[in-house]
């Protein structure tokens, strides 16, 4: 049985070759709606990181910070939304506006990328703590300013926006989102180290676009994602310090998603399991470290040891052991459609 990703169980789409199409099952980003992206406004400087640590909510009770996730989770959904939305704005006001300027920017050229739907995945993903969820939501879009630059961070998070440039770097395959999600309906993020490495910059770029697909399904934004990495061509000196310094950042600090719930499964790293995997976990805070998980030996073990993960073989790319066929031009191309083709700028 295949859980398809980002969809709201609508009606499943067909290719011209009669097959299914998970990714056309994608709810519309609401980025994608047109926005004049040729306004011409200039930026108030970012002189320093926002909200460099989170604050802590004074009216957060000692009961509530040891409740367990689940608990949080089922009385954030008893919250009034529109209640929350209001106050989250109301704290946005007072924040000093050089330290909101690159979200401020967005709001005036590009309202429509900053609604209250937006604002909802934040509170979601902090179970509606309105301060550390305002935290989240300054970082997103200071860091999106920092990665995309001024001339693009405030275009839709779509291949003929923001991404425009990057269509060839997703096509090469090295990072790509599975039509398929694991057994607990999380969706799956593939790294395949077979293929041409990317610069830095363009893994960065890739994640950003990746992640921010599998941020419209609210689901995602309570139970989180799956990274599944396929090192069987790897070498020591192909670990990317920066790439995953900023990952971290990325994941753990900026988009709406609970890093503690993001599971990370490295296969056939056996060879520099020494120097990657632990430098790896110096990036992740320490709910995280225990997330990432080692699957070495024959590809009948490493597939044994994803199963028992919630990954069986349908989830698992053939490259892998699995039956999954994985085709980047399938995904690039089916996202084209689904976002209207490149920009015709």
């Amino acid at each position: 049985h295949y859980y398809y990703p980002y969809q709201y169980y609508r009606s499943i789409k067909v290719r011209r070759d009669g097959s299914q199409n998970p990714y056309l099952t994608m709810d519309h980003d609401t980025c994608a709606r047109e926005e004049d992206a040729t306004t011409s406004v200039s930026l108030p400087s970012i002189t320093q990181h926002p909200h460099e640590e989170d604050r802590k909510s004074s009216s957060s009770s000692d009961s509530t910070s040891s409740a367990t996730p689940e608990a949080r989770t089922d009385a954030a959904e008893a919250i009034d939304i529109e209640a929350s939305i209001r106050a989250l704005k109301e704290e946005l006001s007072h924040v000093p506006h050089d330290e909101k300027s690159a979200l401020v920017h967005v709001q005036r050229v590009a309202p429509d990328l900053v609604d209250d739907d937006h604002m909802l995945s934040f509170l979601r993903a902090e179970d509606f703590d309105v301060h550390l969820a305002l935290n989240r939501l300054i970082r997103y879009w200071f860091h999106r300013y920092k990665t995309f630059g001024p001339d693009k961070y405030a275009l839709p998070m779509t291949l003929g926006g923001a991404m425009r440039d990057h269509i060839r770097t997703l096509l090469r395959g090295w990072l790509t989102m599975l039509p398929v999600c694991d057994e607990a309906s999380r969706p799956i993020i593939y790294i395949n180290k077979n293929v041409k490495m990317p610069t830095t910059d363009e893994k960065v770029y890739m994640l950003w676009y990746l992640v921010h697909l599998a941020m419209q399904n609210p689901a995602v934004q309570k139970g989180g994602c799956v990274v599944l990495a396929n090192s069987k061509a790897g070498k020591v000196g192909d670990f990317d310090p920066r790439f995953f310094s900023q990952a971290a950042v990325i994941i753990d600090k900026s988009f709406p998603l609970r890093c503690k719930v993001v599971n990370v499964h490295l296969c056939h790293v056996s060879a520099f399991f020494p120097v990657s995997v632990s430098a790896l976990k110096r990036y992740f805070p320490i709910f995280h470290r225990q997330s990432i998980r080692l699957h070495n030996g024959s590809d009948e073990r490493v597939l044994e040891t994803l199963a028992e993960h919630g990954l069986p073989k349908h989830c698992v790319p053939t490259d892998l052991g699995g039956t999954l066929r994985v085709m980047a031009t399938d995904f690039v191309r089916d996202r084209l459609t689904i976002e209207g083709g490149p920009s015709k700028e």
